[in-house]
């Protein structure tokens, strides 16, 4: 097991379940999770390739469409997002909210390339550490019949699908979460067959331990 209080438990859960398009290595050096290569093309472009070999839980693979899926998702007036900042700087948004009639700056190049486009200048370093490092990505072939507004009760919740090492199994609301290995993962299958997380308040972490 696991021990973690409940705030750390929302961003850890999420990463065990589903993948952001870089992280940091052992080196603090970026490294590829959805993405293989991430490029600018100047300094208000840049082109993001999914990993050919990055699949879903249920063997579908993920797609360019489901990163636009899932930055129209979060830049969606009708859903609540807790991390609305991190679509905030694309080109067609106003405070992380889609502007009608403007153009979206994300959108597939083809089957495995997405172009970000900002609304102001950056460098690439922002863009991997500040945007791609928390930008978790969503399946759109298990979600895009949802309406926004009903998505967070949606009974995805119950059993997602996720790309990360961990498929989700069950839990007790406040106080464990039990995952299953993902065998399939695609980067480094699991040694172990089941993981569990345990919610504690942070007061009792080191008794806990």
């Amino acid at each position: 097991p696991l021990l973690m209080d409940g705030m750390e438990m929302n961003k850890y859960a999420t990463g065990l379940m589903f993948l952001p398009l870089m992280e940091l290595d052992k080196d603090m050096n970026f490294e590829g999770m959805l993405a293989d290569s991430v490029t600018a093309e100047d300094d208000r472009n840049f082109l993001v390739h999914i990993d050919d070999k990055a699949v879903w839980s249920d063997g579908q693979p993920v797609t360019a469409d489901d990163v636009v899926y899932t930055a129209m998702l979060m830049s969606d007036p009708d859903i609540s997002v807790a991390r609305r900042s991190k679509v905030a700087p694309f080109a067609g948004t106003e405070d992380g909210i889609r502007v009608e009639g403007e153009e979206f700056g994300v959108k597939a190049i083809d089957a495995n390339t997405v172009e970000f486009t900002l609304k102001d200048p950056t460098n690439l370093d922002y863009m991997l550490d500040i945007m791609f490092r928390d930008f978790y990505i969503l399946p759109k072939h298990c979600l895009e019949d949802i309406p926004a507004g009903d998505m967070l009760a949606a009974d995805f919740w119950k059993a997602p699908i996720g790309s990360g090492p961990c498929i989700y199994e069950s839990e007790i609301s406040g106080e464990r979460v039990e995952f299953t290995a993902n065998k399939d993962y695609y980067i480094n299958a699991p040694e172990f067959d089941r993981f569990v997380v345990k919610i504690v308040p942070a007061s009792n972490l080191l008794s806990g331990l």
